[in-house]
């Protein structure tokens, strides 16, 4: 936003050069302080003002000493998202933990601070780094990410560097705020944990990051859940409650939580997404509001640096535009903002010798400057996005997963491949085809994954197959991949009891055959262009306040895998919900 500061005797061209020097520079996390919803920057704020003094307190303990931020790769996300400025104001060095050796003998680090993840391979790393500098007189320092575990301790006191370690310490990054409707824990590995690996050291911190948002927002007076681990979870929110000597004396800006196993809908990530940031997930990956694009597409770029990271939440208006648009709206949108632009940019050249008119004009600048930044960007993504959907490979691959689901794909988004005009188990034919061609195994999983979900297993005749395929084509190294999957319940053999998908599917909705137009294109059934997400409506279910006379949904939730129920909190006398929801 610009500002303008006239008086009687200023020139019109004096007064649009005061406008331009006096643009208001914005905090870059402001978007996620909207007034119609939480004001999540007081987290975002907490988490960068934790790290930045326990980087200060470290660095301190012997002063004008060279210090080292050693990070692995899931700390130097956070520390990207949330304390960018890292490097140089805050740390002399910066490392990743791979690096760690070469980076303290080449630059005579005097102080080590690791900050990273208390994972079993980091502590094992750690002790490596630590025996080789020991007697080297240098401080060592752990800051574990979120919070220390008995795990990491009882691997450091093992490897007998516990007593190196001068200072050990947590940086609670319980969640991260995205945007100012969405929130992550950042714990992408939760599922396999639990499921696989039987770990449920991951509930813990579950339950700690919503305990924070109840310290920052007030208590939430209801919580509703549905899954074995949403209940475990809710009964250590219980547990920690009752043992809360200081409860929360904020009035409550929640009124509901609702917790959700992600084993109840295994279905939805499978499927491909299609709208615009759905799309720039399944091509380039979005990691804590950032994708890594070829540096192609982003104007301006040094020759030498082959990606670039493209900011995509809020903040950037344009993307919050397109972001939830089908793909089928992209282009039309980005040819009227282009439209627009122009003629921004025209009216600001017609105006400068018009005092109200340039202060008009003055007051659009910071739009303005963000659309020239970003529409060439998203132009080129879309541009790129359009080139992958139009190809053979992604229409057949869209075909496959609606024939899996059971939508009728009239044609109308994706031309019909003769390959699904042939009859027979078209879905089979073309995974095996897949595998033939020695196509990403990720894709082939995935086809198989969904074929098993939606059908409650796949025949034992058909999995051997399938697995023989896998094994002869992409190498015996995947075996344990196939059989994590089986223990995840993801690739598993027909069992009646599991085939509920029909069943869910009539009762909550889930399809819709994909129309000739794109005039239902705002419904969130064609976000997957026909299906609309389980997860999605067992929500609607169970955030609704009163469910006394939803007899007939209580009984197809229990279809899905453990209880459904609720548990309400008691408020402090005198504090009302403030009603946000």
């Amino acid at each position: 936003m610009s500002s303008t500061s006239t008086n009687g005797s200023a020139s019109a061209a004096g007064t649009t050069t005061a406008a331009a020097r006096r643009t208001v520079k914005q905090h870059p996390n402001s978007h996620l302080n909207n007034p119609s919803s939480l004001n999540l920057l007081q987290i975002h704020e907490a988490s960068h003002r934790q790290f930045v003094r326990l980087l200060q307190a470290l660095q301190n303990t012997r002063k004008e000493a060279p210090a080292a931020l050693i990070f692995d790769d899931f700390t130097y996300e956070l520390i990207l998202r949330i304390v960018p400025e890292c490097r140089p104001a805050l740390i002399d060095i910066v490392a990743n933990i791979n690096q760690a050796e070469l980076c303290i003998e080449q630059r005579s680090v005097d102080v080590v601070i690791f900050a990273v993840a208390p994972s079993p391979a980091n502590m094992k790393r750690i002790a490596t780094v630590i025996r080789k500098f020991t007697s080297d007189q240098r401080d060592f320092h752990l800051i574990n990410v979120p919070r220390e575990t008995t795990v990491s301790s009882i691997i450091l006191k093992e490897e007998d560097v516990a007593s190196e370690i001068r200072s050990q310490h947590e940086w609670r990054v319980n969640v991260i705020p995205l945007d100012p409707d969405l929130m992550t824990m950042h714990k992408p590995h939760v599922f396999r944990q639990y499921m696989v690996d039987n770990d449920r050291s991951s509930f813990k911190d579950i339950a700690l990051a919503i305990m924070h948002i109840q310290r920052m927002y007030g208590i939430i007076p209801r919580v509703a859940y549905k899954g074995p681990a949403a209940a475990a979870v809710t009964r250590m929110l219980q547990r920690m409650a009752r043992e809360d000597a200081d409860p929360p004396h904020v009035a409550p800006e929640i009124e509901s939580l609702v917790i959700i196993d992600r084993q109840i809908d295994c279905v939805t990530p499978l499927c491909s997404q299609l709208t615009y940031e759905g799309l720039i997930d399944e091509v380039y990956g979005i990691n804590l509001g950032f994708a890594t694009v070829p540096s192609a597409l982003v104007p301006d770029t040094p020759p030498e640096q082959k990606t670039r990271r493209v900011v995509l939440n809020s903040s950037v208006q344009l993307f919050n535009d397109l972001r939830g648009l089908h793909w089928l709206q992209v282009g039309p949108l980005l040819a009227r903002r282009s439209k627009m632009l122009r003629q921004d940019v025209s009216e600001g050249k017609g105006s400068l010798n018009e005092l109200t008119r340039m202060a008009q004009f003055s007051s659009k600048l910071h739009h303005i400057k963000a659309e020239q930044k970003f529409l060439p960007i998203h132009t080129n993504i879309a541009t790129e996005l359009k080139k992958i959907l139009t190809t053979d490979e992604f229409m057949q691959n869209y075909h496959t997963q609606h024939a899996i689901l059971g939508i009728q794909s009239q044609g109308r988004m994706f031309k019909m491949p003769s390959f699904f005009k042939r009859g027979g188990d078209a879905e089979m034919a073309y995974i095996e085809d897949c595998i033939g061609r020695v196509e990403p195994l990720s894709k082939v999983l995935r086809l198989l994954c969904l074929r098993s979900l939606v059908n409650g297993g796949l025949k034992q005749s058909t999995l051997d197959f399938f697995r023989r395929e896998i094994l002869q084509t992409y190498g015996s190294d995947f075996v344990l991949t196939l059989d994590n999957l089986t223990k995840a319940g993801l690739l598993t053999t027909h069992n009646p009891e599991r085939a509920t998908f029909p069943h869910l599917s009539r009762e909550f909705r889930l399809i819709e055959d994909v129309p000739d137009d794109d005039s239902q294109l705002d419904d969130y059934h064609f976000t997957y262009m026909g299906y609309a997400p389980l997860s999605i409506r067992v929500v609607e279910e169970l955030v609704k306040p009163d469910r006394t006379g939803l007899i007939t949904k209580d009984e197809v939730l229990k279809l899905m895998p453990g209880p459904h129920d609720e548990w309400r909190q008691p408020l402090p006398p005198g504090l009302q919900p403030k009603g946000r929801g």
